[in-house]
């Protein structure tokens, strides 16, 4: 009895090392089947506009928060009847629906809004769209934005640049902020003032670059057609790797335990490498697990459990057998 017990420790007592290392690799990820069912692409309704299909990056405020980035959290503004989202502190409309082939998202900034609802209509109060804000939201204007210049408070009363400066009809409407006289442009170098002729405050904002400044001189348009237009913005995140996880299959969402590294969520029957998913793996390929795969990482978490039952049963039936 002493001896076969020997025996088989000799001849089973390599496998040890095996089992523990195996145990000390083998932390099975989470199921991302129940991720993928959970982020599908749901249409989202706002005021009866229904929005198609949001998925990664953004996500509904009634989705789980791993579905999409923090930064891209879509809401529905009531009061306004229209799709919202902050960069930064910074609230904004969604003015269309989402362009995903382009990554390319309209918006328009809030305290604008009121103009596009109510023509010839003056905002309280603009601010600066911040450049840093949209940059740590992943985000970046596109190629064909410019920004529309406000100079506010001014202490002229004519327009000393013909064709290029137009006056700002919101003075009486709101002094506080426009001050007795204001200005626009859309020109894109900067104006210069003399030095008995200054403005307080200048506003820069982002629009798309549709109009000439003849529009502004003919009258066919004025102020609150330039302030309906909004601008669009490029979202970067994801750009390396979600194209890659969609390819094969899966749907691409947020690592909430890890925000710097990808997620690809896979459908049951697929296993995800956190880029890509692959098929699951073959019943033949239970049955052996090398030392090099362990080391590597290469071996898949479920293969290396099954393997580890393996040797535990070899083990267990060994020693009751002698």
């Amino acid at each position: 009895m002493k001896r076969s017990v020997t025996y088989h420790f000799l001849l089973f007592g390599p496998l040890f090392p095996l089992l523990l290392f195996s145990f000390s690799f083998a932390q099975p990820s989470p199921d991302t089947a129940e991720l993928y069912l959970k982020c599908q692409p749901t249409n989202f309704t706002c005021d009866h506009v229904v929005y198609n299909e949001i998925k990664f990056p953004f996500r509904t405020d009634a989705q789980p928060d791993y579905c999409g980035h923090p930064n891209y959290i879509l809401t529905c503004d009531e009061e306004n009847k229209s799709l919202m989202m902050n960069i930064g502190d910074k609230p904004y409309h969604v003015r269309q629906n989402i362009d995903y082939d382009k990554q390319v998202l309209d918006l328009i900034d809030a305290d604008l809004f009121s103009a596009v609802h109510l023509p010839n209509s003056c905002p309280e109060k603009i601010t600066n769209t911040s450049i840093s804000s949209l940059e740590s939201s992943y985000l970046a204007y596109v190629t064909n934005d410019i920004n529309l210049t406000l100079y506010l408070n001014c202490s002229i009363s004519t327009i000393l640049t013909p064709g290029k400066l137009f006056p700002i009809p919101c003075t009486s409407s709101f002094p506080e902020f426009f001050g007795q006289n204001a200005f626009f442009t859309l020109a894109k170098e900067h104006i210069e003032f003399s030095e008995n002729e200054q403005c307080n405050a200048t506003v820069l904002i982002p629009v798309y670059d549709q109009f000439n400044l003849g529009d502004f001189s003919s009258g066919t348009k004025n102020f609150s057609d330039v302030l309906m237009l909004g601008f669009g913005v490029k979202w970067t995140i994801g750009q390396t790797w979600c194209g890659n996880c969609t390819n094969s299959g899966g749907l691409c969402g947020y690592n909430v335990t890890s925000p710097n590294s990808p997620a690809c969520f896979c459908p049951a029957g697929a296993m995800s490498n956190g880029t890509n998913c692959s098929p699951g793996m073959r019943p033949a390929s239970v049955f052996f697990v090398s030392f090099l795969d362990l080391y590597s990482g290469k071996t898949c978490p479920r293969l290396i459990f099954a393997n580890q039952m393996i040797i535990l049963g070899i083990l267990f039936c060994s020693l009751v057998n002698y």
